[in-house]
């Protein structure tokens, strides 16, 4: 049976599920909505089903023959107390809650693997349990569940557990044999002095420097107690101490964790952290509390399972895509599990966005993906730039595609007749360019001071070069020459084949990264045009587009274009320590078009026809009212 080709036309099924649990994410063992979706779902594959077990968990079983051995498929279930804000549609429909570690993607998996092996289970030998576990972000869904028996009636061989991972190629599987991911503890300690005046220390007990002492002194088990080759932390990660700037503290409290591959150290932290926690206290005159919880022990994976999961995975994605990832000082707190990676998204971020693909992006990751504003890109993919510091940004500093495609614009062009074009966006973000908010691209016609605008939502390809699209259709002149801001990569590398590869192809160059002389035309209009009517508000509601386009295509471009005249330079001269500029006199875009030789008679006429109707007056007060509409559609929420 070719369970690959099966697994392939169950992925949009895989999706859906997927989908269906992220937008119903729960923390710890509170799985109310979940474990009912994971129990309908395998109730209605036809598996007996258990649930309640220790709280929430859920078990599958499906018996394909008497003869054979038991294996288990485990997924985790729990979500993180996280605020969703990946602006997906199936996001998370419960606030401050969100699977940002890939949880849902696990069950996703499990759910179909138990579909597909329930219907070819007459085939196949033995029984599988598909386990769902509840509390694992907080090692305490395991254990419990053990000791309801899961592993038990009928006994269970062997156990396997994936997770998605995002430090992994995409496509690959990671599988490593023996020690993979480390055993994990908690700790939190109390100090507890003798407060008082910080001029009068000599009559005090100072928790805090106690603490401070504590800290300095866990970091030496590691470096002078432990044996180098076996790998160990201590992390200390609160310290919470004061309550004024002039008061000794009284108290102190920390919390931190452990970490190490070895049982034999795993089950000597406790030990090791009280001797040191009491030898500072007693060396200070302060006493303390103590405490230890002792997490999941460290994840070793079957040797001859390992293996015979590494020859599986070769069968499906290809002997060089399954590599054996490092070990990890995380945890995992199923232990028995053998632990596959897979590349997918980052872990615990808010605004994580898992890939659905199989092999390539999604239709509706790539939209997603398209929306984000470059800003926001930049920023995400900082620590990636830390490594890869010669490759580029997403946003202004010019990388490959700058230098080595797009021309910079020189003197080339006939700016003296009209279609020659300088293009810029202008950002409506406010004060922080974070998440998503609406943007004007703006045009000019160097020769006539044409201009046109028109709102996208974001700064993605798709939205761009559809409103480009639009104005190509809209300007009373074909588009000779377009100058780009040094602008995204992403959205220059679709700019430039927009205009190049064409019948008639448009020369496509870019502005000189700072220099005060390029896009000076179009940066006079982003303040002429958008910023001394719109301003400097943040327009973050996605609904504001459609009427701002509704304005830029009406009653915008023709109070702009026909009634508001503008001086073009003619000549420039330095004298002495003055530069001399000469204007020619204020005319409208309309005029100069007028007043052209490279403009057919016939648009002439019809822009004629087209002014004896207009009335200024009444296009502002429109726009007066449009404008409006547009701030208090945006002050609601989208």
């Amino acid at each position: 049976m070719d369970f690959k080709t099966l697994v392939s036309k169950h992925k949009d099924q895989i999706i859906q599920a997927r989908r269906d649990l992220h937008r119903i994410p729960e923390v710890e063992d509170q799985q109310e909505k979940t474990s009912a979706y994971v129990a309908d779902f395998l109730t209605r594959e036809g598996l007996e089903v258990q649930t309640g077990i220790a709280e929430s968990g859920v078990v599958g079983l499906m018996r394909a023959s008497d003869s054979g051995k038991t294996l288990m498929l485990r997924a985790d279930m729990d979500a993180l107390p996280i605020e969703e804000q990946t602006g997906l549609s199936f996001s998370s429909s419960h606030p401050g809650t969100m699977h940002a570690c890939g949880h849902d993607a696990h069950m996703a998996m499990v759910l179909i693997a138990a579909r597909i092996l329930n219907k070819a289970k007459d085939k196949l030998k033995g029984t599988i349990k598909f386990v769902f576990q509840p509390a694992e972000e907080t090692s305490s869904g395991a254990k419990p569940m053990i000791e309801a028996g899961i592993m038990e009636n009928p006994t269970v061989d062997h156990c396997f557990g994936c997770h998605v991972w995002p430090a992994l190629p995409e496509g690959s599987i990671g599988v490593r044999s023996g020690p993979a991911m480390a055993a994990m503890d908690r700790f939190d300690i109390k100090i507890i002095g003798k407060g008082g005046h910080g001029a009068m220390p000599h009559q005090c007990i100072d928790a805090l420097e106690v603490g401070t002492q504590i800290v300095n002194a866990l970091q030496r088990i590691t470096s002078r107690q432990m044996n180098p080759l076996s790998p160990s932390v201590v992390t200390v990660g609160t310290f919470h101490s004061g309550t004024a700037f002039n008061i000794i503290p009284e108290e102190t409290t920390l919390s931190g964790t452990t970490r190490t591959f070895d049982r034999s150290i795993w089950n000597q932290w406790e030990e090791r952290l009280e001797k040191i926690i009491r030898g500072v206290c007693d060396s200070m005159g302060a006493t303390y509390e103590f405490g230890f919880r002792q997490g999941a022990p460290p994840l070793i994976n079957d040797l001859e399972m390992a293996e015979l999961v590494r020859r599986c995975a070769s069968d499906v994605v290809g002997a060089k895509k399954v590599v054996e990832p490092e070990q990890s000082m995380g945890g995992e707190e199923y232990r028995e599990a053998v632990h596959l990676r897979y590349k997918n998204a980052t872990r615990h971020e808010k605004t994580a966005i898992l890939d659905e693909s199989f092999g390539k992006l999604s239709v509706e990751v790539t939209n997603a993906l398209l929306k984000i504003s470059p800003p926001t890109i930049d920023r995400i993919l900082s620590p990636v730039r830390f490594h890869y510091t010669k490759r580029g940004r997403s946003t202004t500093k010019p990388g490959t595609l700058l230098r080595k495609q797009i021309p910079i614009k020189t003197n080339q062009w006939n700016e003296s007749r009209p279609g020659f074009l300088e293009a810029d966006t202008v950002a409506h973000c406010g004060d922080s360019t974070s998440g998503m908010y609406a943007n004007t691209i703006d045009f000019v016609d160097i020769a006539t001071g044409w201009t046109e605008q028109r709102a996208v939502w974001g700064k993605g390809e798709s939205g761009v070069l559809e409103q480009i699209k639009n104005i190509e259709k809209t300007l009373p002149f074909p588009i000779l020459g377009f100058d780009c801001d040094n602008g995204g990569e992403f959205l220059n590398y679709h700019l430039l084949r927009h205009f190049t590869e064409r019948k008639q192809p448009v020369q496509f160059t870019r502005s000189r990264a700072y220099h005060k002389d390029d896009n000076a035309h179009i940066e006079q209009k982003n303040w002429t045009h958008i910023r001394q009517w719109i301003g400097y508000d943040r327009l973050d509601n996605p609904n504001v587009v459609s009427p701002l386009n509704n304005l830029y295509t009406k009653e915008w471009r023709l109070f702009h274009n026909f009634f508001c005249p503008s001086v073009k330079l003619i000549a420039k001269e330095r004298v002495g320590s003055k530069t001399i500029k000469r204007h020619d006199p204020p005319k409208t875009p309309y005029q100069r078009i007028m007043e052209s030789p490279h403009i057919p008679e016939s648009v002439k006429e019809s822009l004629s026809k087209q002014l004896e109707n207009l009335n200024p007056f009444l296009l502002r007060k429109t726009m007066d009212k449009k404008m409006k509409k547009i701030f208090s559609i945006n002050s609601k929420p989208g």
